[in-house]
């Protein structure tokens, strides 16, 4: 199996593991070790407990012994009590050793022949003292129950029973105590190991994670620094690991081929700017030449339309414009080559207007001073109505000839177009001159009839 494929965090939790492990291991030496020196420690302290109390009772014991003496030597009733207290000091003493040593194999039978033995010296030696001592003529025979060998040999069986169980206290106290012994040596020999092992797989462990982790850690790094310092021909470590440092050397790679990418871009977007640049400088040009031929396009048809304003009608465009331009230019120049024809019929049609005018005039006076002068003498004569006829009859003539001199310059004009309007009425306004003229003339012959 690869390490390098197993995810760091598996890595940390099995070393995490078999260091936890071996420490739950030694921990459970330990709690044995220790429920072992705890219970050899509680034998002890049951041993000397079991001890005392055993001193209690052999102390009872001899209270009631030295108490018979002396109530058999002073006769007095205290000690009689001081007897029957040892006798109830022994019985709660014996009955809680009992209790004590309940659970140790052997134990309730070496309490009860201690018992059943100092009731039989209670029996056999202590009562009869005490019931021979209290009477003055059978002191004697109490006296002799005590220098006799009954006590000795029936005291033998208690010392017998005190011993048994001395020995058999001592021996579990021993016990105890080489089993605290062992247990103390196990439990530094299990810490001992126990660290031992655990310092071996930390170390094992801190060099195998170093390795595997920290150095490839490291390497990836010193290539991202060297990355963000813009170096891009960095080579990528750990590639082809499938934890995280796989991972981290693949999003490395990421960013290695992005930012190759990023100078690739910007040198793109450098030409780009560039060409923009130059587009941008060659559009510039462009509208600057194309304004300029505007400009002189626009200049020369401002003083051709400033010619014709000041009634210069010989003015042509001669400034070289732009091919775009030229149509205007030819435009204009037609325009105003036909705008001065119109304006030279027009005055030609305006001359000859005004000289029919004037004739049209000069007769209408002359009709005047003619109809004046016959109304005169229409009166003084009537042999000179002939006369009048005749001269009515030419101005009529007269007249129609101006009509038709009107006729034509109305025709002429009309053909000058919407330039010579105004003419066109004059010659309207002339027109209907005629006419009055010519209805006064046809009303006169009627009103010099009689």
């Amino acid at each position: 199996m690869n390490l390098d494929n197993v995810k760091i965090s598996r890595k940390l939790a099995g070393a995490f593991a078999m260091i936890v492990a071996v420490i739950v291991a030694l921990g459970v030496v330990v709690f044995v070790q220790v429920n072992a020196l705890e219970k050899a420690k509680e034998t002890v302290a049951l041993a000397e407990t079991v001890t005392a109390k055993t001193n209690l009772l052999r102390r009872a014991v001899d209270q009631q012994e030295s108490a018979v003496l002396a109530y058999m030597l002073s006769g007095r009733s205290m000690q009689v009590q001081r007897i029957e207290s040892n006798k109830a000091d022994f019985r709660e003493g014996a009955a809680e050793l009992k209790t004590l040593t309940a659970h140790i194999p052997g134990a309730a039978e070496r309490v009860d022949a201690l018992v059943q033995a100092v009731a039989v010296y209670q029996e056999t030696v202590i009562d009869p003292e005490v019931r021979f001592a209290g009477n003055p003529e059978t002191r004697a025979q109490a006296l002799a129950i005590t220098e006799s060998e009954v006590p000795a040999q029936l005291m033998k069986p208690i010392t017998e029973a005190f011993a048994a169980i001395a020995k058999a206290q001592s021996d579990r106290k021993d016990a105890a105590i080489k089993d605290q012994t062992e247990a103390f040596a196990a439990t530094r020999i299990a810490v001992g190991v126990g660290v031992a092992i655990a310092m071996a797989l930390a170390a094992l462990f801190g060099l195998g994670l170093a390795k595997m982790i920290a150095a490839p850690i490291t390497a990836m790094t010193a290539a991202m620094r060297r990355l963000a310092g813009g170096d891009k021909t960095i080579a990528v470590p750990a590639m082809g690991r499938k934890d995280e440092v796989g991972e981290m050397a693949g999003a490395l790679l990421a960013f290695k081929d992005a930012a190759i990418a990023n100078d690739r871009l910007e040198a793109e977007a450098a030409a780009q700017r560039a060409a923009a640049e130059e587009d941008r400088a060659r559009v510039e040009a462009e509208k600057a030449r194309a304004a300029e031929e505007d400009r002189v396009a626009i200049t020369a048809l401002a003083e051709g339309l400033q010619a014709m304003a000041n009634g210069d009608l010989t003015h042509r465009m001669t400034a070289n414009v732009a091919p775009k331009a030229e149509e205007l230019k030819t435009n204009f120049n037609a325009a105003i080559s036909q705008l001065e024809q119109a304006v030279s019929v027009v005055v030609s049609n305006v001359a000859a207007i005004r000289s029919g005018s004037g004739e049209i005039s000069q007769a209408s006076d002359d009709l005047s001073r003619r109809t004046e002068q016959q109304a005169a003498s229409l009166e003084e004569t009537a042999a000179a109505l002939d006369e009048i006829t005749a001269t009515v009859n030419k101005t009529a003539s007269g007249a129609r000839q101006a009509s038709d001199v009107v006729q034509a310059a109305r025709g002429d004009a009309e053909k000058s177009g919407q330039v010579v309007r105004d003419a066109v009425a004059a010659m309207g306004q002339i027109e209907q001159s005629s006419n009055q003229i010519g209805d006064i003339i046809g009303v006169m012959p009627r009103r010099s009839r009689p």
